[in-house]
């Protein structure tokens, strides 16, 4: 090993060789050394990130902790004056101590390739700390270092800390695993050191947003932290949080700034005025040519700029960095941020970008020209491409002189009125639009007007809950003849209006068939928001067909696409949760359909909806109440609809009410309180009578349930059969399964049981493929008692073992056994009979099982007597053979 001989250094080379101070209150961050000292066993390890992310602090703080025995050390931060590479390598010389070569070879290379000779006999493992290696540039320098990583030797290591991509060869490095990269997103805070840095200085949702506007970008937060400690203003601490402080402002100023490029910088500034952005858009404003830079020149300004996820080519500024520009650019006169703004709107209004074109038209003061876009676009073109939420934003920009002046305007008015659940309102603005004559305006303005104007009042019509007459249906089909196959949005919006007709009128097959053509239009157009109601349609109707699987599996896919396009529109998501809440209560999810329900219920009372969504939603929180708290709990939640029947003026929505509080009291045992609700109701015998088929096939199956728990059974089963034999024709999935199991304890009451026995097992053919048991259980007691009557009678050797086993979970909702996890079926058995039958399993005779459990054998023969007669057996064998089928018995 070579000796080696100290060297005076001078005052500027002893300022570039020696470890900077450490800060006395730096955080330690381990996990960042050590990866270091992994790195460092590699061979290569690079620091990349802008000024204010740790790099020198975290250098020092190895260059101390990560040193073992034999290892030689030496530092170097580079300045602008290794861009003359003999001074680069006097600086590495120096940094070991190292003279200068006596003879100096006239080649840098040859010059770099004697130096790193030197250095490696140093020590068994010599590692180079380069500090600020972004400052030194030029051509000759990139050469030298060039031929400083390929000749380096393999017991030199080397860590870079870089305020931009090092120009160095590192591929060789990366492809032998040598190589370690730690980036702006490594060495950012994470929550929990924010957090501790911050402590209790900010509320949960002020600390959430301090997280999300500095990124954990560590100079940032740690120049926040000694503000908020100083002051309790409350204007100081908002502008902390918002990143729009001086200090914070300062630093950007002077340490960031400066660094970017001219023209990066402008373009920087300028696209301050936007959200996010494509390179050619920040070009074109700032009228440079930035959209000519590599996407590996864009990564070098991470995270100063970052892409946008699941957005192509558009980028966004990091919060700080676009308060700071937004606030240089207002040192500029106020034209000339209107006028970006305008221009802005132009470009974004040429390329489709409906909603930021009406933004920043807005924004410039411009609203005629926001005004004319979304008319040219057409409101329900936006409504279903962007969503309502979006729409809604565009308009509330507008000043209401502005929209009263445009009939195209007015009309869109009223279709954000009506979702938000303004009904009255917006068929004033729609009544207006008639009487004024400002129809024949919007027909000036061309055919997608008028379609719109048809279109929103269609819509409002749903909401108000006027039902279509023949002549009207014909109607909508002759429109639809009128729309080839690339009118897509047209045909779409037709076929979806067709399936709430359909629906409402009780042809769910044609309703069904709609949906899937609208769903169809929809896609293709690639529109999210239209997508997602389509679904959601789609559930509701598969519901109604009796197959709460498959709208479970439609539900989830509606709600998945919500939070992926639509996540700030909560009351689309609370409409979503409707079928899906709905589906989840009939598969026994009881509590997390209540969940569901109480969260969304208020968005959906206080925005858009109609009759049937209202009676599903209430509906089925008035059920889950039902079963959870009881019946003054669900009376609650009946109250609340009517509220709402009342407030909208729906008054078949107050007669849907009124059939839910008779259901809920005649299960509750008030079945005075339920016969005077339902003989306040039409004439069942009378369908015509009924709004539609649904009140009427509602009201049946109450009906009936209350007819055979007050002694008239007859007449139960005869409502039954005339629901059941209605389903059927129609096609009514759900209500044939609801009429049936009310048909179960109607013929059970008028001591029909071979018509009971049918009855039950067409319920379980029905329910079981959907796991659909709730139905059941929410017939309480009285079911079960009829289920288990029919057990006792036919035996279970009558059912088929999975039939059996459903048998086993109703007749057991009310009779549950003390086994913590009981086998299948045994809910049919008392504890004693399954006791017996485990003896006879055994081969066990009357008098070894009568001393084993401690009975006299004419008892252990009353309890024979009563499993054969729930096996439908009639001797031993053939009992342990049913229960094996059955699986009640587990043992051999």
């Amino acid at each position: 090993m070579t000796v080696l001989t100290v060297v005076k250094l001078s005052a500027e080379a002893r300022r570039r060789t020696h470890v900077p101070r450490r800060l006395g209150d730096a955080m330690p961050r381990p996990f960042l050394t050590d990866r270091i000292r992994q790195g460092i066993a590699g061979q290569i390890v690079v620091l990349q990130a802008p000024p204010g992310f740790g790099k020198t602090e975290l250098l020092a703080s190895s260059f101390e902790g990560v040193r073992e025995p034999g290892d030689c050390f030496g530092w170097l931060s580079v300045s602008a004056a290794d861009a003359d590479p003999f001074v680069f390598l006097d600086g590495v010389a120096a940094a070991f101590a190292l003279r200068p070569a006596a003879v100096r070879a006239d080649d840098p290379v040859v010059e770099t390739q004697r130096l790193l000779e030197r250095i490696a006999e140093c020590g068994e493992r010599v590692v180079l700390f380069l500090d600020e290696f972004q400052t030194a540039g030029g051509e000759a320098f990139l050469a030298c270092c060039s031929a400083f990583f390929r000749h380096l030797p393999d017991n030199v290591r080397v860590v870079i800390a870089s305020g931009s991509r090092p120009e160095i060869p590192l591929s060789r490095f990366r492809l032998r695993g040598f190589l370690t990269e730690l980036l702006s997103g490594e060495l950012a805070f994470t929550r929990t050191e924010m957090r501790r840095l911050v402590g209790k200085r900010l509320s949960a949702a002020e600390f959430d947003a301090f997280a999300e506007l500095t990124g954990g970008w560590p100079a940032l937060v740690q120049l926040a932290v000694p503000l908020l400690s100083g002051t309790e203003d409350p204007r100081e601490r908002a502008e902390i949080v918002a990143g729009t402080h001086r200090i914070l402002r300062d630093f950007v100023l002077e340490e960031i700034v400066p660094r970017i490029p001219p023209d990066m910088r402008e373009a920087l500034t300028v696209c301050s005025i936007l959200a996010d952005f494509p390179l050619d858009l920040a070009s074109h404003l700032a009228g440079v040519a930035v959209e000519q830079r590599s996407v590996r020149d864009l990564e070098d300004f991470a995270p100063i700029i970052v892409p946008v996820d699941q957005r192509p080519g558009w980028f966004r500024l990091h919060p700080v960095l676009r308060a700071t520009f937004a606030s240089q650019l207002q040192l500029h006169p106020s034209e000339r941020v209107l006028g970006l703004h305008s221009r802005a709107a132009t470009w974004f209004a040429a390329r489709d970008h409906l909603e930021k074109a009406v933004t920043h038209a807005s924004l410039a003061g411009d609203f005629a020209l926001a005004a004319e876009t979304i008319r040219q676009a057409g409101g329900v073109n936006i409504f279903l491409r962007a969503g309502h939420t979006v729409l809604e934003r565009l308009i509330e920009n507008i000043p209401a002189a502005d929209i009263y002046r445009s009939p195209s305007l007015k009309l869109i008015y009223a279709l954000v009125l009506a979702k938000r659940g303004r009904i009255r309102s917006a068929r004033e603005i729609i009544d207006d639009l008639r009487e004024s004559g400002e129809i024949e305006a919007l027909d000036d303005s061309g055919p997608q007007s008028e379609l719109d104007y048809e279109h929103i009042e269609g819509m409002i019509d749903i909401y108000e809950d006027c039902g279509l007459d023949d002549a009207q249906l014909k109607e909508l089909d002759r429109l639809l003849g009128r729309f080839g196959p690339k009118d897509t949005w047209e045909r779409g919006w037709v076929y979806n209006h067709l399936c709430i007709v359909h629906t409402r009128r009780g042809d769910l097959d044609k309703a069904r068939t709609n949906a899937l053509r609208s769903l169809a239009c929809y896609r293709e157009e690639r529109a999210a928001y239209a997508q997602i109601f389509m679904i959601i349609h789609l559930a509701l109707v598969t519901m109604l067909m009796g197959r709460p699987s498959a709208a479970l599996l439609l539900a989830r896919e509606a709600e998945e696409l919500t939070q992926r396009t639509q996540w700030s529109d909560r009351r689309l998501l609370a409409i979503v949760h409707l079928p899906l809440a709905e589906a989840l209560y009939q598969q026994s999810e009881v509590a997390a359909a209540a969940k569901m329900m109480t969260e969304d219920l208020p968005y959906l009372a206080r925005g858009e909806g109609w009759v049937d969504l209202f009676v599903r939603g209430f509906g089925t929180q008035a059920r889950a109440q039902m079963g959870l708290v009881g019946i003054e709990a669900a009376q609650g939640v009946l109250d609340r609809a009517e509220e709402v029947a009342i407030e909208r003026d729906l008054q078949r929505l107050r007669l849907a009410v009124a059939i839910l509080r008779a259901e809920l009291l005649t299960r509750a045992g008030l079945v005075e309180s339920a016969g005077q609700l339902i003989a306040a109701m039409p004439d069942l015998e009378d369908a015509a009578a009924w709004p539609t088929w649904r009140e009427w096939s509602d009201a049946a199956v109450v009906s009936a349930r209350l007819l055979a728990r007050t002694g008239a059974a007859d007449a139960a089963v005869r409502r039954t059969e005339h629901l059941i034999a209605d389903a059927t024709e129609a096609e009514h999935g759900w209500h044939l399964l609801a009429g049936t199991v009310v048909a179960i304890e109607a013929y059970w009451a008028a001591g029909r049981m071979e018509d009971a026995l049918a009855a039950l097992q067409r319920s379980i053919a029905l329910a079981r493929p959907q796991d659909c048991l709730q139905i059941f259980l929410d017939e309480g007691r009285p079911l079960s008692q009829a289920v288990r009557g029919i057990v006792r009678r036919f035996g279970l050797s009558t059912f088929s073992p999975k039939t059996a086993e459903f048998v086993s979970r109703i007749a057991g909702a009310f009779h549950q056994v003390k086994a913590a996890q009981p086998r299948l079926g045994t809910e049919l058995l008392s504890v004693r009979e399954a006791e017996v039958l485990e003896f006879l399993a055994r081969d066990a005779t009357n008098k070894e099982i009568a001393r084993d459990l401690g009975l006299t054998e004419a008892t252990v023969k009353f309890h024979l007597k009563n499993l054969y007669a729930k096996l439908g057996v009639g001797r031993r064998s053939l009992a342990v053979s049913v229960a094996r089928k059955v699986s009640l018995l587990e043992i051999e």
